[in-house]
């Protein structure tokens, strides 16, 4: 079984560990972010090779990993870097015609929502040029939250201000913290279809 990080909204949880996955679960709002490692079961590299034909095998399978596992899909959507964004807008077939560009112009893939976001990396893998692709259905995303907001104030913390570290005692300022925690869990580990490798758009 492999194994994902999924970054949602609200809270201020620390991860042991940097290498994560990032992954941006849509909602209405959002104040904050946290990363949170969730149990996925369907992990699977991108085809090797970038063409039309692998890249639309890929993203079927992608899709058939939740459809045969019965996932409800009652709100699928696409998770993805701008990169990948872009290489789907600009696929050509051998003809010349943009294969998907009406379909991504308008926020959708095979008829999914597609939530493109920089959280999602472009440097993975040995050559530093893998990102990602995921594909879940964000009704099997449960978020619980505690009601309780901490609000903590200081004026003698360093802080990083427009790129340099900044002294508020010395400037005479105050820094104000606020941080509300969550929880996110999958209600079933098969809900949730992570490609790697993918390094379509890479120069």
């Amino acid at each position: 079984m492999g194994s994902c990080w999924m970054i949602c909204s609200q809270a201020s949880g620390r991860p042991k560990t940097t290498n994560c996955y990032a992954a941006r679960v849509p909602r209405r709002s959002h104040s904050g972010w946290s990363i949170r490692r969730l149990a996925v079961a369907n992990v699977f590299d991108a085809n090797a090779t970038v063409n039309v034909a692998n890249t639309i095998s890929d993203l079927a399978t992608a899709m058939d990993n939740l459809a045969n596992n019965d996932v409800p899909l009652r709100t699928p959507v696409w998770i993805m870097s701008p990169r990948s964004v872009n290489y789907l807008r600009t696929l050509l077939n051998s003809q010349g015609q943009f294969v998907l560009r009406a379909e991504v112009d308008a926020g959708r893939l095979f008829g999914w929502p597609i939530y493109p976001t920089n959280n999602i990396p472009n440097n993975l893998g040995a050559g530093s040029d893998e990102s990602l692709i995921i594909a879940l259905d964000a009704s099997e995303v449960l978020l619980g939250t505690v009601d309780q907001v901490m609000i903590d104030r200081s004026n003698a913390a360093a802080v990083t201000l427009d790129g340099v570290l900044t002294s508020l005692f010395e400037t005479d300022r105050a820094a104000i913290r606020t941080r509300l925690w969550n929880d996110v869990r999958l209600r079933h580990d098969v809900s949730i279809s992570v490609m790697e490798q993918v390094t379509w758009g890479a120069a």
